[in-house]
């Protein structure tokens, strides 16, 4: 979407009693998006499940992944260069943010939550990871919005963090 479109974008969800609503500019309903999953969304999901009966709630507990902090899930993947930061930190959004899908706009807190410093052109190491080569992202159709890939799940999940022997190479 263009920076100087004039159209007006609306989010509105509904849990309950509480409603969330929010309207503006893309970049301000995505960051409304993403401030309602970690804030209101999460909370609201952890109160329903305790007012589930103990088998159900047992069988959700299951389900859902593990909670782990991103600075843990990032200290424990130990990415090697920005294109590793860029796909460990959208595989971590994706697992535990529930954020199938990314932007540069929504990327950027995720590096300062782990403490890593930004790269110069963050749309371009996003752009780099999601190139036919790597593969590790991929454009969802969408301006500027990409999701993970199995490629990315793989390295995530099997290649990372690297043995000493692999970084050498």
């Amino acid at each position: 979407m263009d920076v100087n479109s004039t159209s007006t974008n609306r989010l509105k969800i509904v849990i309950g009693a509480i409603t969330f609503e929010i309207e503006g500019t893309e970049d301000l309903v995505r960051d409304g998006m993403t401030y309602a999953k970690e804030n209101i969304l999460t909370e609201s999901i952890r109160e329903a499940v305790k007012q589930l009966p103990a088998e159900e709630r047992k069988l959700t507990e299951k389900a859902a992944p593990e909670a782990i902090s991103i600075r843990d899930y990032y200290d424990q993947k130990n990415p090697r260069n920005i294109m590793e930061q860029v796909v460990v930190l959208t595989n971590y959004a994706h697992q535990y943010r529930d954020m199938p899908e990314i932007s540069e706009s929504e990327l950027r807190p995720l590096f300062n939550e782990v403490g890593a410093r930004l790269p110069k052109d963050l749309a371009q190491a996003i752009r780099n990871a999601a190139k036919k080569e790597t593969g590790y992202l991929e454009h969802t159709g969408i301006k500027g919005c990409y999701r993970i890939t199995n490629a990315g799940n793989n390295l995530v999940n099997f290649e990372l963090p690297r043995s000493k022997s692999q970084s050498a190479r």
